[in-house]
């Protein structure tokens, strides 16, 4: 019969072992409602020891997973808790917003895959760093509601980032979605801001790697870092093409939406930084400089 179980942990780590959890008669079973709140915490999850039971967390554990884990997390507000990924595995991590801003912070071994799903509130921010040669595959659908992400490895996958405004205490909040490696052509980040003019930001560390689709809608923002070089830009066929001094083509953006708040094509500008600003617009092409 299904029940709550509570992580104590007086054991060892392993997740398994049913002298871990209060009552201790069984190890998790299918249907119960799994809890942690022992500050400070490690639990070993191998496999689908877990059963497909969400653990609720509202404390700064650390999760191991290994084996094929697979772990359903429900991150509360006072904790922040750190995942890390040994091999294939598994994390569907859902989030609760609050005044107070807390972060997830998952951090995959070299040659790591990890599969899931992230739904982030607001104020909650989240890092996924991989060492050489670690996938993030994303398949499904993230969802970041006023929050921040940072994608620091490569992704992979046919999967969908929202990337929209969420409320704080009756006032929406920006979110930003960073990638930091490579995107397969497969993925798709819809980024929307508000009427009330925040802005939700793409930030795309190497344009050149990323092959995603990207749908602008009301203030959002693309920011192509370190493309200093660009002199002028064209949109045709939902394709951005930035172009150098000598009319080289040095990257291309597929933007789905150039038609977003009811423009008819985009807004594309130089940071002092050299980076392209790329934003819903009116324009199909345009020239590039550095801000005088």
């Amino acid at each position: 019969m299904a029940m709550p179980r509570t992580w104590i942990g007086t054991i060892n780590n392993d997740a398994g072992n049913p002298g871990n959890w209060s009552p201790s008669d069984l190890p998790p079973q299918a249907g119960d409602t799994l809890t942690d709140n022992v500050p400070g915490s490690t639990i070993d999850i191998s496999g689908n020891v877990l059963q497909g039971d969400t653990l609720t967390s509202s404390v700064g554990a650390t999760f191991n997973l290994s084996n094929y884990g697979v772990l359903n997390l429900a991150a509360q507000p006072a904790g922040s808790p750190v995942v890390n990924v040994d091999g294939t595995d598994t994390l569907n991590v859902t989030t609760f917003g609050g005044a107070v801003p807390y972060t997830v912070d998952v951090n995959l071994a070299p040659n790591a895959n990890l599969f899931g799903t992230f739904d982030l509130k607001t104020f909650v921010g989240a890092t996924i760093t991989g060492g050489a040669g670690a996938q993030y595959h994303c398949t499904a659908t993230d969802i970041i509601r006023g929050a921040n992400m940072v994608v620091d490895a490569d992704v992979v996958g046919s999967g969908t980032f929202i990337v929209g405004a969420g409320p704080s205490r009756g006032f929406p909040r920006a979110s930003t979605l960073e990638f930091g490696g490579s995107v397969a052509a497969g993925e798709h980040v819809d980024v929307s801001g508000t009427q009330f003019g925040l802005v939700s930001t793409l930030k795309i560390d190497h344009p050149t790697e990323f092959h995603a689709t990207v749908a602008l809608h009301n203030t959002s923002l693309i920011d192509l870092v370190g493309l200093a070089q660009a002199n002028s830009w064209s949109y045709a066929n939902e394709v951005l093409s930035i172009n150098d001094a000598g009319g080289k083509v040095i990257d291309t953006l597929k933007v789905a939406d150039g038609a977003a708040s009811g423009g008819s094509g985009l807004s594309v500008s130089m940071s002092a930084a050299g980076d392209v600003l790329v934003s819903p617009g009116t324009d199909l092409h345009g020239a590039l400089a550095l801000p005088s």
